[in-house]
């Protein structure tokens, strides 16, 4: 049975962005594919709303775009359940990463992440092995922080853009952005399907699985995952939501299937201009009850 990790996001305030999906507690997993969720564009009135249309959601999405707050208490995700995940991320190293640590209280997972889509080529790393080494640096201070204050409910996580890695003219074909398996908790991945391809058949995904499957002891997961309607304007798609939820069926049976330690798994429930990039599907449509039935188990 795959490890499902269920993930839904929201954004919560200005500046952040809160996943919101469902996770047993400590981290363990029952289901199919990991965290399942999704990326739910608005306030926490939003989450509610997708929680309410295909949940259940147990776990969050945070993005910090500069550095950590000082403390846990009063941060983004902080007034969700108890049993609900934090998967934060974070891009100012060193700044408040002890101090938030060893805030977060016992009753509260938080899985975090230091500079998410590195490989993206407007991040400031040059190369895979100058993110690496300060990747490195921030999964130390992390870990000898909750080591000093106590601290089991936090969890490393290096999160990918997986399109740099469908072929070798992308930065993370070679596989150098990939942090040692001795200093991560979970490889995460983020991965948007426009033409509605499969994993099973997405060069990135694949890639991307190639290089962080080298000690077969991490979890990998999805930590965003999106399915477009096609690579053209609004005014024609050419894809109808009935076949992005087939493509979703297909994805969870793949990833059931193949993937025993499969930890996370997160749509991105957000809309842009185009057919390519409107992730979003339409409540009580044939997406979200495929979505809804994952989240539930109904879906292996």
């Amino acid at each position: 049975m795959l490890r499902l990790v269920k993930l839904l996001s929201a954004v919560i305030s200005a500046g952040l962005i809160i996943v919101v999906a469902a996770q047993a507690p400590s981290f363990a997993a029952t289901r199919a594919a990991g965290i399942i969720g999704a990326w739910v564009s608005g306030s926490s009135a939003a989450w509610e709303t997708a929680d309410s249309a295909f949940g259940p959601l147990q776990d969050a999405r945070i993005f910090y775009p500069k550095a950590l707050p000082a403390s846990y208490a009063g941060s983004a995700g902080s007034n969700l359940p108890s049993g609900v995940t934090l998967v934060v991320s974070y891009n100012t190293p060193d700044t408040n990463v002890s101090s938030y640590v060893c805030s977060v209280p016992s009753t509260r997972n938080v899985i975090l992440a230091f500079y998410h889509e590195p490989e993206n080529q407007h991040s400031p790393f040059a190369s895979g092995a100058g993110f690496v080494t300060e990747f490195d640096a921030q999964s130390a201070e992390i870990r000898q922080a909750a080591l000093t204050c106590g601290v089991t409910t936090v969890k490393v996580a290096m999160i990918t853009m997986t399109w740099a890695y469908a072929n070798s003219t992308r930065r993370g074909y070679g596989c150098s952005f990939i942090p040692p398996a001795a200093n991560v908790d979970y490889y995460l991945g983020d991965t948007y399907e426009k033409n509605q391809d499969t994993l099973a058949h997405d060069p990135g995904f694949q890639r991307w699985l190639t290089c962080t499957s080298t000690s077969g002891l991490v979890p990998q997961g999805l930590a965003e995952y999106g399915v477009g309607l096609g690579n053209t304007t609004k005014t024609g798609c050419q894809f109808t939501d009935q076949q992005r939820a087939s493509v979703i069926q297909t994805d969870a049976a793949y990833l059931t299937a193949n993937f025993p330690n499969f930890a996370m798994w997160s749509y991105s429930w957000v809309t842009g201009s185009q057919c390519w990039d409107d992730w979003q599907f339409p409540t009580g449509g044939a997406s979200a009850t495929t979505w809804q039935n994952i989240a539930t188990g109904a879906i292996p």
